[in-house]
């Protein structure tokens, strides 16, 4: 019965790794402020907790400079994805 039990267990959360082409990046991260302005709505009466406890991003902040000065990313956009601020999320995408 134990076994059965530890065998129907899942892992709270999920780590997803993305691999996008430069030609990609923009759409790609106004996507992802779109999914987070989906948990955001979903999770508002949970607010106080902080969105990256259901939904965190992470990227290279050495990456993302070289697509701020190389255009294939706009300020705008990767301003909207480093917020924190629960309303603004909720605002931005």
């Amino acid at each position: 019965m134990k076994i059965e039990k530890t065998n129907q267990m899942v892992p709270q959360y999920t780590t997803i790794t993305l691999k996008v082409a430069y030609q990609n990046v923009e759409y790609t991260f106004k996507n992802i402020n779109e999914m987070r302005r989906e948990y955001a709505l979903k999770f508002l009466t949970q607010r106080k907790n902080g969105l990256n406890k259901f939904f965190k991003v992470t990227f290279n902040d050495h990456q993302v400079e070289q697509y701020l000065r190389s255009g294939h990313l706009t300020q705008k956009t990767y301003d909207k994805l480093r917020t924190g601020e629960f309303n603004e999320i909720i605002k931005s995408a």
